[in-house]
Order: structure tokens, then sequence, then C-alpha cells
């Protein structure tokens, strides 16, 4: 079975939460709400302040949204941006280096 590139497996748009965890010292819940748009991965960190017994469900949509609304507004300072283009690059050079091509060597 042949993989397909990262390009062709990647869906255009899309949003994915991480792992939500709940920090008891800021009684808040915090995850990495990812962005996939255009070849493009955005990360945007958030956190809020619910109960511990909050329901997972609205917790998960109020992180969201939150992320949404701090990337409408930019006020992400801890942004990450991931492009496809880097990420076929790194792995051309990674299969160059396993065939013993050294693009560094001097």
């Amino acid at each position: 079975m042949q993989k397909q590139p990262y390009e062709a497996t990647m869906s255009t748009y899309g949003t994915d939460i991480g792992p939500v965890t709940f920090n008891p010292a800021n009684r808040t819940f915090e995850a990495l709400v990812s962005f996939r748009e255009a070849g493009e991965v955005i990360r945007v960190p958030c956190s809020l302040r619910f109960p511990l017994d909050t329901d997972a469900n609205v917790v998960m949509c109020a992180l969201i949204r939150q992320a949404r609304e701090k990337r409408r507004l930019a006020r992400a300072p801890l942004t990450s941006r991931l492009r496809n283009v880097a990420l076929s690059e790194v792995a051309e050079m990674a299969s160059g280096m396993l065939r013993g091509n050294r693009p560094y060597a001097a």
C-alpha cells in the first residue's frame, strides 16, 4: 500500500481541539485549538474558567468559540502557523539524507 503525500491526506478546512485539561491552580480548562485552512495549520491556545463538573461538550464548544474569536481579533500572541510547503520541504530533505545526500555537508 502506497502512502499518500501529506497534502493529499490533510483536508482543506477543519477545526480540531487537542486534549482538554483542567488546571486546578487557575480553575480553568485549557486546550490547543487547530484550524486547517487551505494548506495551513493555525494553532491557538485557549483557556476558560468553568466549574470542574461542567459538561465536556459545553467546555469544548466554548474553547473553540474562544479560539475563533481570538483569531478573528488577532489576540492570540502564541499562535503558531504550519504550512504544508514547509512540511514537504522537510520530508524531501529527510528522504535525501536517508539516501546519503547531505545538502549541508562541508
